[in-house]
């Protein structure tokens, strides 16, 4: 009886220790020891990008061996460093050296399902083009703050089929309420194998993104944690339940 009472708490506390110290489960076992022996067999970053990605897509199906309960962030993220240097590719999270533009049209090539993006200001012409592109094959979105709205860009996005909003309300004319925020998500990156996160303090300016000319001190990041892709996607979804599409702002802001 005391037994049965001793093991459950037994089992409450060990989820308070340090991931270094918790039992590794067997079939995390299992998946480490089939890492290494196909990372051994084969060396990633000398293969064709084809035969990456297929190999990719192999360690990738093997978390479908693991339990809800074992698929926690802890192993998740030690198993996509793990082949994300095997692959010779960098290891997130990193920051976004200039220019930082570059990496946002590699990433947006490389997006396989679609592109969320939310900026104070954008007006920048060459990541506007890179968007439109990406558009011809995945669904892309973008909100800009209503204050900093260029309608020769915003223009240009729509008649790229880029769905295009406008972080206000019908009663807000007067309100001084602000969308700060300056973050793409890409929520299923080919490369990477799984949803990537950036985010910081560059607009879609020139002056922001290209490093050209800018005097600013930029600075971006890329991340996977679920936990901050969760995150965003929530604030995503609540700022777009209330922006507009430009033609509706204008007949309500007229």
């Amino acid at each position: 009886m005391k037994l049965r009472l001793i093991l459950p708490l037994l089992m409450m506390a060990s989820t308070g220790l340090h991931a270094a110290d918790r039992p590794v489960a067997p079939n995390q076992k299992m998946m480490r020891g089939l890492i290494k022996k196909t990372l051994k067999q084969h060396s990633p970053a000398t293969l064709s990008p084809e035969k990456q990605l297929h190999l990719r897509k192999r360690l990738n199906g093997m978390l479908t061996n693991l339990t809800p309960c074992e698929k926690n962030d802890d192993f998740l993220r030690t198993f996509y460093r793990k082949f994300d240097r095997a692959f010779g590719l960098q290891t997130i999270p990193f920051e976004i050296k200039s220019p930082i533009v570059d990496t946002l049209i590699a990433l947006s090539k490389q997006e396989q399902k679609s592109i969320k993006a939310i900026f104070y200001c954008f007006t920048y012409e060459k990541f506007a083009d890179s968007l439109i592109e990406a558009r011809k094959r995945i669904p892309v979105e973008v909100i800009v703050d209503r204050h900093h709205m260029n309608m020769t860009i915003l223009k240009k996005l729509e008649d790229g089929n880029v769905n295009v909003m406008i972080s206000a309300s019908p009663c807000d004319n007067k309100s001084r309420h602000k969308t700060h925020i300056k973050t793409i998500l890409y929520e299923h990156n080919k490369i990477y194998g799984r949803s990537l996160l950036v985010s910081g303090s560059a607009n879609a300016t020139l002056q922001g993104l290209s490093g050209e000319t800018s005097k600013n001190d930029e600075w971006m990041q890329c991340d996977d944690d679920p936990n901050l892709i969760q995150s965003f996607a929530k604030r995503y979804k609540h700022i777009e339940s209330t922006a507009l599409t430009r033609e509706v702002y204008h007949t309500y802001h007229a």
